[in-house]
């Protein structure tokens, strides 16, 4: 049989020297979680500090970079706009110097002389093969007449975009305002032999002839 101190020692005492140190572990575990929350607390708060330091430094060095950028661009137009100065400073000099040479030196010394053509210019209507050599040419009222019609005819065949209606009454008001004013009545007459809209025409434009 145990003695009274051992049979006390296994009931009463490393029973509750196990409960003891079982508390002590406990309250060990519940300090280190508590050290480890305020540290991760303490850190995080650091590393965000840290990393909003680092954004802003990032950013002073971008703006310092897009300022140099700026300056840049803005003396490379200045130097750009300095050098066309220049050269319109020196174009405008050398204009001032020809017209000065034109007026003092080459306008005196000239001599004048009436003007007259290497070559005459005759109206086709008088061309004929014995007539000497010269320029026969469309003049006057038929001249007038066949360059706006040639004009009109490239403008219309150029813009071929179907937007364009070609009708008699703006034709002949086309004309009208053409011709009426500048030159007198009865200048010209068309004698037709036949009816210039073929049967398809009449049929598609019955309200146009």
């Amino acid at each position: 049989m145990r003695s009274k101190k051992a049979y006390s020692m296994g009931t009463h005492f490393i029973p509750a020297l196990y409960q003891q140190i079982k508390l002590e572990i406990i309250q060990d575990e519940d300090r280190t979680e508590v050290i480890e929350d305020a540290v991760q607390i303490g850190l995080a708060g650091r590393a965000l500090n840290h990393k909003r330091a680092i954004q802003a430094e990032m950013q002073r060095r971008e703006d310092l970079k897009n300022e140099k950028r700026r300056l840049e661009e803005e003396a490379a137009k200045a130097k750009d706009r300095r050098r066309e100065r220049r050269m319109c400073l020196k174009e405008q000099k050398r204009i001032q110097e020809l017209v000065e040479v034109l007026t003092t030196i080459v306008v005196p010394q000239s001599e004048q002389k009436e003007y007259t053509p290497a070559m005459p210019v005759y109206d086709i209507r008088d061309y004929k093969e014995e007539r000497p050599a010269g320029i026969y040419t469309f003049g006057g009222f038929i001249g007038e007449l066949v360059i706006t019609l040639a004009s009109l005819q490239e403008h219309l065949m150029m813009k071929n975009d179907g937007n364009f209606e070609v009708r008699n009454d703006t034709v002949m008001k086309f004309l009208e305002d053409l011709l009426l004013d500048g030159y007198p009545q009865g200048i010209c007459f068309i004698n037709l032999t036949a009816d210039l809209l073929s049967d398809v025409e009449k049929n598609e434009e019955p309200a146009e002839k």
